[in-house]
């Protein structure tokens, strides 16, 4: 098992990212890989998750209402609005980082696309 860090797209940069209009980049979706950044994100980092593989990550982000009662899962909606993300499953620009390869990807039309990290060392 691997760990997976999740980033889900924010309200504002939901609707390009599905309809293919960006793609995301290191610096918007998180800035702990750069240390002059901006602070304009586009993603929400909504916690790691142990997982076989991407497509693994997909099903279990796609899955995760089914593993929780009714008080878990509206705590865990109300915490994605919160942080302005308006979807609960794993959506095209959704980002997976994974701690094993290091390397950022994104949930593209079909399969995964890694990102370019321009701060990997």
């Amino acid at each position: 098992m691997n760990n997976f860090t999740i980033y889900y797209s924010t309200r504002e940069a939901f609707y390009n990212l599905i309809e293919g209009k960006t793609i995301p980049t290191i610096d918007q979706v998180t800035p702990a890989e750069n240390p002059n950044h901006d602070g304009n994100l586009t993603h929400a980092c909504i916690g790691t998750i142990k997982a076989e593989d991407l497509r693994d990550v997909h099903f279990k982000m796609n899955m995760i209402g089914e593993s929780m009662n009714d008080a878990e899962w509206k705590e865990f909606t109300n915490d994605l609005q919160e942080m302005n993300v308006g979807h609960a499953s794993m959506s095209v620009g959704d980002v997976a980082y994974c701690h094993k390869t290091q390397t950022y990807y994104y949930c593209a039309e079909f399969g995964w696309k890694a990102l370019e990290n321009p701060y990997a060392k």
